[in-house]
């Protein structure tokens, strides 16, 4: 059954009340901040993967058929993509082929990991749903698992939040309207740890001394964003009221934003001068963490890892 229209109230990329959209100009500096800082590097410059291609819907659309390879890991719900959309692969974290819609009509995104064109409609690793006028989190606990050789994610975003919620969105900036949430990022390392909004660790490693999933950084008040113009202003000063959420691993330092043409992409240069260093993680809560320090989690059972303790640039690379 198709669920009813939902145009009724506004449409936002979160509910109005989400931690999302709290700020944090007055929270304290974590406790651990310090540490979890300095594991990513404090020098380390600030990055935008703008790589996310969002399918918006507007009008009623045919339902389609989705069949998911990990469907303990997803959702059941009419799913409603466009038909002429095209999968993309986010250049700071996995190059899996994803795809993220935003049905305006139904108040919903779903968030598509693994995907692939067939003859009868889709098929994907995780399909993902998250109601935009609820509250509700995703279940919490849900993680990587391993089914065979192939690594499946428990959602679109590996912390299990919603990519749009923290999404750097065009049309917005362009339009010069201030952003009022949290900004997706991703980071090199993360613990096998969380906090809200995340709902699970998005890291296969436990190691206390890198950041949980779900940490949450303020851009310091020493930073002066009335230097800036343009996007690069709208970002900084979101980054001081709204602060950056961190969702999943990747080679740098970057924030989450929507493909978008050079010119605004170049407008955002001034912000390439901040390092991580200009930024404190805020809250207080303890992270929920799972398995003990220094081991490594393939499909759910740890085994000892040598190389969980080093730093990221530490670690014998992969090949």
């Amino acid at each position: 059954t198709v669920p009813p229209s939902r145009t009724d109230k506004p449409c936002r990329t979160s509910p109005i009340d989400s931690p999302w959209r709290t700020a944090v100009t007055e929270w304290p500096v974590h406790p651990s901040s310090e540490q979890w800082l300095a594991s990513i590097g404090q020098n380390r410059q600030l990055n935008l993967d703008a790589n996310h291609t969002v399918l918006d819907i507007h009008e009623p659309i045919p339902a389609v058929t989705i069949t998911t390879r990990s469907p303990a890991n997803s959702d059941s719900v009419p799913w409603f993509i466009p038909t002429d959309a095209k999968p993309f692969r986010p250049l700071n974290t996995q190059r899996t082929p994803r795809m993220l819609v935003f049905d305006h009509v139904h108040c919903r995104s779903y968030e598509f990991f693994g995907v692939m064109k067939t003859p009868e409609g889709w098929s994907v690793d995780t399909a993902n749903a998250f109601d935009l006028q609820s509250l509700r989190r995703r279940r919490v606990g849900w993680h990587r698992e391993t089914e065979g050789t192939t690594v499946q994610e428990s959602a679109h975003d590996a912390s299990g939040a919603s990519v749009l919620a923290g999404l750097i969105r065009v049309d917005p900036l362009k339009q010069g309207h201030p952003i009022e949430h949290a900004i997706g990022l991703s980071v090199p390392a993360l613990d096998r740890a969380y906090l809200p909004p995340a709902t699970h660790g998005a890291s296969d490693m436990s190691n206390p001394s890198f950041p949980p999933s779900g940490m949450r950084l303020r851009l310091r008040s020493t930073v002066d964003c009335t230097a800036m113009t343009g996007p690069a202003r709208q970002i900084c000063t979101a980054m001081q009221r709204y602060g950056l959420v961190v969702t999943s691993e990747g080679p740098t330092v970057a924030l989450t934003g929507e493909e978008m043409d050079w010119e605004t992409y170049r407008a955002m240069a001034p912000l390439g001068g901040l390092t991580v260093g200009d930024f404190e993680v805020v809250g207080a809560d303890t992270p929920t963490r799972y398995g003990s320090t220094g081991t490594r989690f393939r499909g759910g059972v740890g085994v000892e890892d040598p190389d969980a303790s080093r730093a990221p640039d530490e670690r014998p690379r992969e090949r």
